[in-house]
């Protein structure tokens, strides 16, 4: 794996821990977040996933990754998976709503609703794809002065 992936890794893992930003999340709290992200996740996984320990980082995560040596892992896309657990392609704007609410971010009426797809619409098809979540994560991912934070 390359540093873009450890890049990657950290901020598909912040989309999960917002409270720590992306940095570690407890055994508790990821139960909690995947329950309602995807409420068909095996928590088996989950408990693999942390290895027994209360909490995992990021940087554990990428090294367990690194040291499996998994090919063709993408993390962005198990991130895009997890929001599109009917396997369409695209980002149900009904779902992201139903997530956003069960974080805890409040319920998203039709003005912030637009503005949702007008962000995570990348290419402007009328989906949002994994494409458009490439796209989306490139830009919070580039180094400042070139656009991004």
């Amino acid at each position: 794996m390359c540093i873009r992936d450890r890049v990657s890794t950290q901020s598909t893992w912040g989309i999960i821990d917002e409270k720590n930003g992306g940095q570690k999340i407890t055994l508790m709290d990821l139960k909690k977040r995947m329950a309602i992200i995807n409420p068909s996740f095996p928590i088996q996984e989950i408990a693999m996933l942390t290895n027994g320990k209360p909490e995992i980082r990021s940087e554990d995560l990428y090294e367990m990754l690194k040291q499996n040596e998994l090919k063709d892992f993408d993390p962005l896309e198990e991130a895009f998976k997890l929001l599109d657990p009917q396997d369409s392609g695209s980002i149900d704007i009904n779902r992201l709503k139903q997530v956003f609410s069960g974080l805890g971010y409040g319920d998203i009426d039709h003005a912030q609703e637009k503005i949702l797809r007008e962000c995570l619409d990348v290419d402007k098809d009328g989906k949002i794809t994994l494409a458009d979540f490439r796209a989306i994560f490139d830009y919070i991912n580039e180094k400042p002065g070139e656009g991004g934070k």
